[in-house]
């Protein structure tokens, strides 16, 4: 009895060691693959709570980005490129629920405002790297060009998708750092600092946003 229960500890070891051994290799390959990492990420929670409280506080925006056949999926997708471009970002990990959010699908495909219009590919870059802020002359053009509803739209999903973005980078960022790679423009505890807000405060809001934004009269407003 005591022979079989040392050889089953033995036969434990040996699986702990060389399952220690493959993790550690496997770790050490993803570090050396892993660039160093130059992405502009939220530079501490703040900047999020204020780019998402401005969608809180204003359901009536989002619900009339929502109902708007001129805010096509052809266009979003290559908004969220020209972001994802200037931000210095691979891949929008919360791109879906900005689509969802946005209420724009695969269906939704009419051509209101062409996807490769320079003036909002300009705009789109302006807003992702002044988290936020829009340039009152580029909107002015956009609103002569295709009317006050539509540049009000486009600038509410730009914002939007620039939020999805910038919270993607951050938890890259994060994921980064754990492979010695850490990014130079953000410390650990302003990267856990945020993702804790988004995950504990951001993250059960959007229901709540959503709603807000289906009942919202404004939806079909013209």
């Amino acid at each position: 009895m005591h022979r079989k229960r040392w050889w089953l500890g033995a036969l434990g070891i040996l699986t702990g060691y060389m399952g220690f051994r493959l993790a550690a290799g496997w770790l050490t390959r993803v570090q050396k693959s892993t660039p160093p990492f130059t992405r502009q990420t939220f530079g501490n929670y703040h900047e999020l709570v204020r780019m998402f409280a401005t969608h809180w506080r204003h359901p009536e925006a989002l619900a009339q980005m929502h109902s708007n056949p001129a805010v096509s999926r052809p266009l979003t997708e290559r908004i969220v490129d020209e972001i994802r471009v200037a931000l210095g970002s691979s891949r929008l990990r919360a791109g879906q629920w900005v689509y969802r959010l946005a209420g724009v699908t695969e269906r939704q495909r009419e051509e209101g405002v062409p996807p490769e219009n320079p003036e909002i590919l300009a705009f789109a870059r302006e807003v992702a790297l002044t988290r936020g802020h829009a340039s009152s002359d580029l909107i002015h053009r956009l609103r002569v060009q295709y009317g006050a509803r539509t540049a009000r739209d486009l600038t509410t999903f730009v914002r939007l998708a620039t939020l999805g973005v910038l919270m993607g980078n951050t938890l890259d960022a994060f994921i980064s750092r754990l492979l010695g790679h850490p990014a130079h423009d953000t410390t650990l505890c302003q990267e856990l600092g945020t993702l804790a807000v988004f995950a504990l405060g951001v993250v059960p809001l959007v229901p709540v946003v959503f709603l807000r934004m289906r009942i919202s009269p404004a939806g079909s407003a013209i």
